[in-house]
């Protein structure tokens, strides 16, 4: 665990270099999945287009979405398993402009 302490770095610039060298560069095979690190990329039926990623566990599941087109994010938090997350789309809907 990372503490804070007045006047010390915890992160040094060799360990930021060393961390992007690490990356991951998934360049190929290139397959419309619309699925990549974690996020689904889609364009709604508006022609926004959204960047979203959710998921879910024993007790609890959860959605986050970013619409690039209206600057709208939607985050929902539930504890329940497999809850339904249409209601999203409403929250949503009631920001669009």
């Amino acid at each position: 665990m990372l503490r804070s302490v007045p006047g010390v770095r915890v992160r040094t610039s060799t360990a930021a270099s060393n961390e992007k060298s690490m990356c991951v560069s998934l360049l190929y095979p290139r397959l419309k999945t619309g699925y990549g690190i974690g996020w689904f990329v889609r364009t709604d039926s508006l022609g926004h287009r959204w960047a979203f990623h959710g998921g879910g566990s024993v007790g609890g599941t959860t959605a986050f979405g970013l619409d690039r087109d209206s600057h709208v994010v939607v985050a929902i938090l539930t504890n329940l398993t497999d809850a339904p997350l249409e209601p999203a789309q409403e929250i949503e809907a009631a920001f669009e402009r």
